[in-house]
């Protein structure tokens, strides 16, 4: 309501073959993205939340590729840490050197890096075989900037059966478009898709949303639902702001045509100025 009031934005349907975001798209081509939390609850602190985050990764990627988004940099590299032990210790040996844990993080310097990262997110890892056996999938980190529009590519069907690529979220982001973002990097091109939210109880959104929970609410849709209203309120609350801005625009567009033309003078100049600076 708020865009189409003030910036005449219109909405439409897209067909469903291009609907890659959504977990029920229609017809044959519905996306099967399953919740596979290992509880409904936050966990009581960041070191509890980031355990139960290694120690679910470890045990899945013997099977399905792993992506975990973490709130920052700094999370990335702590999380990646603890990994890389916990699966020397798990498969008798762990990849060569860290292999098997991907840092996905964005450097300015090399941006083709990045997207080559993506790509290696996806692809079976062979990691030592110890006691646990078997073939190892990549684990990767990354922030917000790796939940949105890469297509972490995933072909083989032993994955589909095992329930596809596993998206951890550490964290659930103010807005359901981010979110939809976010969930929509797993269960691409018709295969399968699972993804687990694994918060901290001690984060002051967790908790806010926590002690308002609705029923048959999950803890993330309580926070985009408080996302949602806050951010009501506050473009409630910048309406006149943006009118303002827009009459500006218009104004600022007409001044400047008729200034390049040479066709005002400089007792104009100083009052344009002065409005502008009003």
């Amino acid at each position: 309501t708020f865009l189409a009031e003030h910036y005449e934005a219109v909405t439409f349907n897209v067909p469903f073959f291009l609907d890659t975001c959504r977990s029920d798209s229609l017809g044959k081509f519905k996306k099967t993205v399953q919740d596979v939390s290992p509880s409904s609850a936050p966990y009581t602190g960041e070191r509890e939340q980031e355990q139960g985050v290694v120690d679910l990764a470890v045990e899945r990627c013997a099977d399905v590729p792993v992506l975990v988004l973490a709130k920052d940099a700094d999370a990335v590299h702590r999380l990646a840490s603890m990994l890389r032990a916990a699966l020397a210790g798990h498969f008798g040996g762990g990849p060569g050197e860290g292999e098997g844990v991907v840092e996905l993080l964005y450097n300015p310097a090399r941006p083709q890096e990045f997207v080559e990262l993506v790509t290696a997110s996806t692809e079976p890892m062979a990691l030592e075989v110890g006691s646990h056996g078997g073939q190892a999938w990549s684990i990767t980190m990354t922030t917000a900037e790796g939940g949105r529009g890469h297509d972490y590519r995933v072909t083989d069907p032993a994955v589909d059966q095992s329930g596809g690529l596993l998206l951890v979220l550490t964290w659930v982001p103010w807005s359901e478009r981010e979110w939809i973002q976010f969930v929509g990097r797993t269960g691409r091109q018709d295969h399968k898709g699972q993804y687990a939210v694994m918060l901290d109880g001690q984060d002051a959104r967790v908790q806010a949303a926590w002690t308002d929970l609705k029923k048959d609410e999950t803890l993330a849709k309580a926070i985009l639902r408080h996302g949602d209203r806050e951010t009501d309120a506050l473009l409630k609350g910048t309406g006149d702001a943006i009118g303002k801005g827009r009459l500006m625009h218009r104004l600022t567009s007409r001044y400047w045509t008729q200034h390049k033309q040479d066709k005002t003078d400089k007792s104009q100049n100083w009052q344009w100025k002065g409005l502008c600076e009003d």
